[in-house]
């Protein structure tokens, strides 16, 4: 045999070994895939995490507990009464459409209108969102979807639309008005 022949017989024995070393790689790559692809998913639908169980909060008591101890306005930032007239605005907008579907895959019902609220509510006056949901009884990807629901809502409602004065006339009516509402320092009335 001769030099060169022998040249190309030992490049060709390379080429397979790395050609099988690739083959071998691509494998495993394959199969670590399909492997981590079967452990997420069953049958083309992707595995849920597990149900936590969590309790809601009993807002009739906590609401009522608060208003006894005088402690609602400093909890909320807002009259007992002022709540429950935002509820009334709001509540058509913000309860559950599929109360079942919820209460199959958790065992609770789903979260009311006034828990939204007041998890909202807590948030907005400079709670934690982790302390809020877990008061509200809810998981994080859920309080975000009840935040986004609550702020449309309040957002959306045409009895919570603000109206500015269009003319001098009514700035001025309003400037008066707010002044005697606030009191003297926050606001005074150019003549």
């Amino acid at each position: 045999m001769s030099r060169s022949s022998r040249r190309r017989q030992l490049h060709r024995r390379r080429l397979t070994a790395r050609k099988s070393t690739a083959h071998k790689v691509l494998l495993l790559l394959i199969q670590h895939f399909l492997f981590d692809y079967c452990a997420k998913y069953d049958h083309g639908k992707q595995m849920r995490n597990k149900v936590v169980l969590r309790r809601r909060l009993d807002w009739d008591f906590h609401g009522s507990m608060l208003f006894q101890e005088n402690q609602f306005r400093r909890y909320y930032r807002m009259h007992l009464s002022s709540f429950k007239k935002l509820l009334q605005l709001i509540a058509p907008a913000i309860v559950y459409k599929q109360p079942m579907r919820s209460r199959a895959r958790t065992g609770i019902p789903p979260a009311s209108p006034a828990n939204k609220l007041q998890a909202i509510l807590s948030w907005l006056s400079g709670g934690s969102h982790h302390h809020c949901r877990e008061i509200a009884g809810v998981s994080a990807a859920h309080f975000y979807s009840i935040q986004y629901e609550v702020l449309d809502a309040i957002n959306t409602n045409n009895d919570l639309a603000l109206v500015f004065p269009a003319t001098l006339k009514a700035r001025k009516k309003s400037c008066s008005q707010l002044s005697k509402n606030i009191g003297v320092g926050c606001l005074q009335q150019r003549h």
